[in-house]
């Protein structure tokens, strides 16, 4: 698996500007737009700051983060939360810039994750763990400019 990230890591540096990723057993790559890369930039240094600086096993996980992209709406929304849920991560966090909103699921099942919640950006988001509450401020979070506005 190493190997396999250090590939990706190559193909990365080879092609700047893009990011790639396995899912469902393909090579993605996609187009970084400045609101989805500030939008990670914003993500990794708010929870940076709180995470604790210990190494975690895999089958600690209890937190994924994804910031949607236009060409990861599906798969985003509808791939992975199926595989975290399946194989027990407890929370997982959709930060959706085309949307201006954040998406949180927990309690996760065979099928996908029990419970929900849709909030716009704006309020202060925790989401806690057995590991601890993590924080992230949204309100100051980018939203695509070509989004549309919301209804």
């Amino acid at each position: 698996m190493d190997r396999l990230h250090t590939q990706l890591a190559r193909f990365e540096d080879a092609f700047r500007g893009f990011r790639t990723e396995i899912v469902e057993g393909s090579v993605v790559a996609y187009p970084l737009r400045p609101h989805h890369a500030r939008t990670i930039h914003e993500v990794w240094n708010a929870l940076d700051a709180q995470r604790n600086e210990i190494a975690y096993a895999p089958d600690l996980v209890e937190l994924v983060v994804e910031v949607v992209s236009r060409a990861g709406i599906r798969r985003d929304y509808e791939v992975k939360p199926r595989w975290y849920a399946s194989r027990g991560i407890a929370n997982y966090l959709i930060l959706d810039p085309l949307k201006g909103h954040c998406v949180t699921m927990w309690n996760p099942g065979p099928d996908g994750y029990l419970g929900q919640d849709t909030i716009a950006y704006g309020p202060e988001l925790i989401v806690g763990s057995p590991l601890g509450k993590l924080t992230l401020a949204t309100s100051h979070l980018p939203v695509d400019p070509k989004a549309p506005a919301p209804s």
